[in-house]
């Protein structure tokens, strides 16, 4: 049997290191993230008012299909004065939306000759380290291939921490649901612009103040409206933009930049985390950069597009995601053991879980994005 690709040292079967190894290896990963490093505070956490919602469906097992309820503002009159509210309460208008879970494992190997005497622990360390990072880069992959509607194939424009091109058909890249392509209410694009292809052909249609003006005025006209987040008696919402595209608005317009900065700082958030890690702020909405958007998508071919980058408006439940059974409260399981007759050790994470960005059916057969608004501009690539 040929010898395997990668590897490192590892030393440790005490059931009691490996459980506080699973809860560090899940911990740090979540730090190491922007959407999941601080939970119930807006981003991420348990309760609809969050962008990602989180269920700990404990009974469900690696394949299982979760129902998360995606609730829907409420739209009843109601009653005034002295009329009789009896018989006229407003059912709860909360929508059901499956999707998948499923188990997730990545590993290392470890050469060379291990013995009691020798257990070089800093490497150790590393592998954890390095298993931490991979498993914060994934869950950050899921969550934005989702949010984006990356259906594409791969392609070396979208890639990985680890330089590997991001298949939009392939489930481990993409949170164990298969990502949805915004419905026509749900997408923006700078001016006239009617296609990602469009865009990308114009250099002029990149992301500004203005074109975020008009996605937050459309944002609260459509149906469904996105709904907001609550902080601080704020109503929040999220913007996420490609590193390409804040390059762009550091590069040409300084003036749009420093404005986006000198309202984060008079808002009171600019030192509350997450969102002291934001860009800005404006109009009520968090402007953060990231390298994890996708390219535009071609209408025609269904291919990514080069020099485009579909940043994301977010509101509540933009996301939804879920764990499985048997993994605890940490959600990662911890594992290693031995390989070549026990001279070499090897070491991995196991989750089970899944993500998707919610949509539904509204009743005339057009299934409508619900916490999401796709706007892709101009960006140009750089590698």
């Amino acid at each position: 049997m040929p010898a395997p690709l990668s590897g490192t040292y590892f030393e440790s079967s005490n059931a009691l290191v490996q459980k506080v190894w699973a809860k560090d290896t899940f911990v740090a990963a979540l730090r190491k993230t922007v959407i999941f490093g601080n939970k119930d505070m807006v981003l991420y956490g348990s309760g609809p008012g969050n962008m990602v919602q989180e269920y700990d469906d404990l009974q469900k097992n690696a394949g299982d299909q979760i129902t998360a309820a995606i609730v829907h503002q409420l739209a009843g009159a109601g009653v005034m004065g002295a009329d009789i509210l009896e018989g006229t309460h407003e059912g709860l208008n909360a929508k059901p939306f499956n999707f998948k879970i499923n188990k997730y494992r990545h590993g290392v190997n470890v050469w060379g000759e291990i013995t009691e005497q020798r257990i070089p622990w800093p490497v150790v360390k590393n592998a954890k380290d390095m298993l931490s990072d991979h498993l914060a880069s994934r869950l950050e992959t899921w969550a934005f291939t989702q949010l984006c509607g990356w259906t594409a194939p791969a392609t070396s424009i979208y890639k990985d921490d680890g330089g590997t091109a991001i298949p939009g058909n392939d489930l481990r890249y993409t949170g164990m649901n298969t990502p949805t392509a915004p419905d026509a209410q749900h997408i923006l694009r700078p001016g006239t612009l009617t296609t990602d292809q469009a865009v990308g052909a114009d250099p002029t249609a990149r992301a500004d103040v203005d074109l975020l003006d008009d996605a937050v005025a459309q944002s609260v006209q459509i149906y469904p409206p996105l709904r907001t987040m609550k902080f601080k008696g704020r109503n929040l919402l999220i913007w996420w933009l490609h590193t390409n595209q804040v390059r762009s608005l550091r590069k040409t317009d300084s003036d749009w930049f420093g404005a986006i900065q000198r309202c984060l700082a008079s808002s009171g958030l600019a030192d509350v985390p997450p969102f002291n890690s934001a860009l800005g702020m404006w109009n009520d909405v968090l402007i953060y950069g990231t390298p994890r958007i996708s390219p535009g998508i071609d209408s025609g071919t269904g291919a990514g597009v080069a020099n485009t980058r579909r940043s994301v408006l977010a509101g509540a439940q933009a996301l939804v995601m879920a764990w499985g059974k048997d993994y605890g409260p940490n959600k990662v399981k911890w594992f290693n053991g031995t390989w070549d007759d026990g001279d070499k050790y090897r070491a991995s994470y196991a989750i089970c879980g899944g993500i998707s960005a919610p949509f539904f059916d509204d009743g005339a057969g057009t299934n409508r994005d619900f916490g999401r608004m796709i706007i892709t501009t101009y960006a140009r690539d750089v590698v």
